[in-house]
């Protein structure tokens, strides 16, 4: 009987049991399965399991869990996405690039040309329909066909160039603003180059110094202080100075007073047959009183040029040939007794190493660094041959209620009535014929 139970027992009991055994295989099979697929909650920093590779990858990938064993590899990544500690600097770096960039330049700057020359202006006139007439046909080379300027709506078609330029400069100017202001330091400030950075620290400098030396003007009258630029005013204020500069360049009215940062300007050597004639850079005027200053001595043809430079050299008793040229920068400018600004040339003494800037009216300067805007006169070149320029001259003579020889010169034809009328006696005060 024993042994037949035995017996029953090893035939049968693997098919009895077999079912919850298989049961037990499997939870633990599934808790091995739930552990196959580990990764590290982004919010808590705990191990979770997902069921399958699927799920824990779209888990990570929508960031709400990491790789486990990653997470310094993480932080790394999330290093790199702090902004540079440097100004972003994305000019091309090989030749290649460069060519590349030119090129892409050049094809943006004819596609703005040709889109200049096609834009119309509206002429105008009383008892007449209005006519438009595009650019190309009315401005000379490179905006049109015409020989000359001489059309009777070439400032007008001017006008018009010089407000597309502006609207796109200003467009461009709040394009780079936003890109460099997105550039910041640890503290929040925009990141600047050395050469904004000295701006910067020289704004700085002076609103302090004009602070401390009118501190007491300051507390009677507190609007009179001036504030201190942040770097994000002082940064946006000179990016949209730049591209004002490059707008006003195509300005028609820049070009009066003969500034020569102005595309509009004509120098009246240029067209002139011995201008630049031989290494002498003379001017090649007969002395007829216009081209001789007040004291007589000969002008010269342009601001910088030789002679000018040589008149510097003498008055400052520098030797010959020793004042190097800079080349022309935005900050080369003054502002005359007129309230104008004005153009000019600056050198500087290799010796001493400073800066010694001149006008066209032959008004001198003189600074520690290459920036002449807020500069007043030291001097000026009154006696010294070369030492104004032909367009100084117009300047001065204009202040004077001088704009040309010939209109203080001649006799109108209403002063010859009245000097025939009273007769030509030796005793008539003819400056006022009538008393």
């Amino acid at each position: 009987m024993i042994k037949l139970k035995d017996i029953l027992l090893e035939t049968y009991a693997p098919l009895v049991e077999a079912p919850k055994k298989d049961k037990e295989v499997d939870k633990k099979a599934d808790k091995k399965a739930d552990k196959k697929f580990p990764a590290r909650n982004v919010k808590s920093g705990k191990i979770v399991y997902y069921t399958s590779k699927e799920t824990r990858d779209k888990a990570i990938k929508d960031g709400k869990s990491e790789p486990v064993g990653k997470k310094k590899d993480t932080k790394k990544t999330d290093k790199s996405k702090k902004p540079s500690k440097k100004p972003v600097d994305d000019k091309p770096k090989s030749k290649k690039d460069q060519e590349k960039a030119k090129k892409a330049a050049e094809k943006k700057e004819r596609k703005e040309l040709e889109k200049m020359k096609k834009t119309k202006v509206v002429v105008r006139e009383p008892g007449k329909p209005d006519k438009e007439i595009s650019i190309e046909d009315i401005l000379p080379h490179p905006f049109g066909n015409a020989e000359d300027d001489s059309h009777p709506q070439s400032k007008q078609a001017k006008q018009k160039v010089y407000e597309m330029y502006k609207d796109r400069y200003t467009k461009e100017g709040v394009k780079e603003t936003n890109k460099r202001l997105e550039n910041k330091d640890k503290k929040g400030d925009p990141i600047l180059s050395k050469e904004e950075q000295a701006l910067y620290d020289k704004q700085v400098e002076e609103a302090n110094e004009y602070n401390e030396a009118n501190k007491k003007e300051i507390a009677d009258n507190p609007e009179m202080k001036e504030d201190i630029p942040t770097k994000e005013d002082f940064l946006r204020e000179k990016i949209k100075q730049d591209y004002k500069d490059k707008a006003n360049y195509f300005d028609p009215d820049g070009a009066e007073w003969g500034n020569t940062n102005n595309y509009w300007n004509k120098d009246d050597d240029d067209d002139d047959f011995f201008g630049d004639f031989g290494d002498d850079d003379d001017d090649w005027d007969m002395d007829d009183g216009k081209s001789v200053d007040a004291y007589g001595e000969k002008l010269s043809s342009k601001r910088g040029g030789k002679e000018q430079q040589q008149a510097m050299e003498l008055k400052l008793r520098v030797p010959v040939g020793n004042l190097k040229k800079i080349k022309q920068d935005k900050n080369h400018y003054v502002t005359n007794e007129d309230g104008n600004k004005v153009p000019v040339t600056v050198f500087q003494d290799p010796k001493t190493k400073k800066f010694h800037a001149v006008d066209d009216e032959g008004n001198i300067y003189e600074n520690d660094t290459a920036d002449f805007r807020k500069a007043k006169p030291t001097g000026d070149l009154g006696g010294y041959p070369g030492g104004q320029t032909k367009t100084g001259k117009k300047i001065s003579d204009k202040r004077l209620g001088k704009d040309d020889d010939d209109d203080y010169e001649t006799t109108t034809f209403a002063d010859l009535l009245s000097m025939l009328s009273f007769g030509a006696s030796d005793d008539i005060d003819w400056s006022d014929p009538l008393n």
